[in-house]
């Protein structure tokens, strides 16, 4: 239930990243600039900021997602060979037998 749910997301909301990838860069940039007005604004007053290495990890991680959202979105060949590569027949095999034929004993 969960893939589909998902799968139907992603459809709706893929025709919008004209709208939705700039608002991810902007509140991403906007989260970067609250957190070192905060910091000044915690040093001017000699207090320590709570949670700071929390906050500053999540913003790099949604600046790591927003931008691999980016080039995968702007490189859609390096898109569809890095797919083509992690889904490869030539992956080490796993025990599993997805071809349809019954293990012979």
């Amino acid at each position: 239930m969960l893939g589909l749910g998902s799968g139907a997301f992603m459809a709706t909301t893929m025709q919008y990243r004209w709208l939705l990838v700039p608002a991810g860069i902007i509140g991403i940039i906007a989260g970067f600039v609250l957190y070192v007005r905060e910091c000044r604004r915690c040093s001017a007053l000699a207090c320590q900021m709570a949670g700071s290495r929390v906050t500053l990890g999540l913003l790099i991680v949604a600046g790591l997602v927003v931008t691999a959202a980016i080039a995968l979105d702007r490189f859609p060949e390096f898109t569809s060979d890095l797919l083509a590569h992690v889904m490869s027949s030539d992956a080490p095999h796993t025990g599993h037998d997805t071809g349809g034929n019954a293990m012979k004993r």
